[in-house]
């Protein structure tokens, strides 16, 4: 029996292919693919391996490169290397259910060599039966933030200098 109205003809064979429930599946997304692709801030998803399965563009501009270069890229590739152990150990925490996700800074190195500072959060995804699916991060660029610490804890320590030197020749000037 058809669930065409009597008399109706599907348009096309397509009509007779198609999954409603892929279909409503696709209008629930909709919403979401369209902030992941404009979000002003980077996003990527991660497979449970730590390989990235898409970013947005915003994250391809932190990092310096195209979307579809960093696709099939592992985490680690595009991670300073000193901060690979950091970020490995969180991840096996998410993956071991010792938490849901977590926030972290590190850097990425663009292809020119340069270090880019990075707040991450990250959270796990599950299906609908519980198990891990995938891992979502968000990504901003704090290279600059960072640039204006390490300058304020430069002119500290500059002043602290300062300061020591004005007091030994203050004792000194004493002594003498």
């Amino acid at each position: 029996m058809s669930s065409l109205p009597s008399g109706a003809t599907p348009a096309s064979i397509d009509d007779l292919l198609i999954d409603p429930q892929r279909v409503a599946a696709d209008r629930r997304e909709a919403p979401y693919r369209l902030i992941f692709r404009r979000a002003g801030i980077g996003m990527a998803r991660l497979s449970l391996a730590g390989t990235l399965l898409e970013v947005n563009q915003r994250f391809a501009d932190i990092v310096g490169r195209q979307p579809a270069q960093l696709v099939g890229l592992h985490a680690d590739d595009i991670t300073h290397p000193q901060d690979v152990v950091t970020s490995r150990a969180h991840l096996e925490n998410v993956l071991a259910g010792r938490q849901e996700g977590f926030q972290t800074e590190n850097r990425y190195v663009r292809p020119d060599g340069q270090a880019v500072w990075a707040a991450i959060n990250v959270v796990l995804l599950r299906d609908d039966h519980g198990q891990p699916r995938e891992l979502v991060a968000v990504i901003e660029d704090i290279s600059e933030r960072q640039r204006m610490q390490e300058a304020m804890s430069s002119a500290r320590a500059a002043e602290r200098a300062s300061k020591a030197k004005t007091e030994f020749l203050s004792r000194m000037s004493h002594e003498l």
